[in-house]
């Protein structure tokens, strides 16, 4: 699935080498690290690059959401930066392939950027939850903190359930 994306803010997968003990996955070079690294060196972004990064975010999920592809863990850690500042959305382990109307089960993804229908055990639109999670980034991104603080399963779902928002 990951081979048929090409899109300039999606990582292009290059090769990929499998031996008897190891898989090698060949990817585009990302000279500038990941998004969360860069934000843990300089602090929250300012409004006009983060509008930029968000703006070719929504490209890129865009892009996968036409292709009937989830992505399924957007968070700053998959969001790569290259020589020039732009984005490359990567990690697509827990992607799936869906089609409109499908529901999806399971609970999938990094805990913070999780969409509160991933607690109810019910089907959810993964493309919505895509959404929810891009949501989240751009909030991590202006403020450099997250808005739901639960550490473990259990609390983020009573945080998520009975929401008390904290604006920075």
């Amino acid at each position: 699935m990951y081979k048929t994306l090409d899109h300039p803010y999606v990582i292009k997968l290059f090769h990929i080498i499998n031996t008897k003990e190891y898989t090698y996955i060949v990817l585009e070079h990302a000279a500038r690290g990941d998004l969360a690294s860069y934000i843990g060196r300089v602090g929250r972004l300012q409004e006009e690059q983060a509008q930029h990064i968000f703006t070719q975010l929504v490209c890129a999920v865009h892009y996968c959401h036409d292709n009937g592809i989830a992505h399924r863990d957007i968070k700053l850690d998959n969001i790569l930066l290259d020589d020039k500042g732009n984005i490359k959305l990567c990690d697509f382990g827990l992607a799936t392939r869906v089609t409109p109307g499908q529901g999806t089960k399971g609970f999938c993804g990094t805990l913070e950027y999780c969409a509160p229908e991933l607690f109810s055990g019910k089907e959810y639109d993964a493309k919505e939850v895509d959404i929810w999670s891009m949501g989240v980034v751009l909030y991590a991104m202006v403020t450099a903190s997250f808005p739901f603080k639960a550490k473990t399963y259990s609390d983020m779902k009573e945080e998520m359930l009975d929401p008390k928002y904290h604006l920075p």
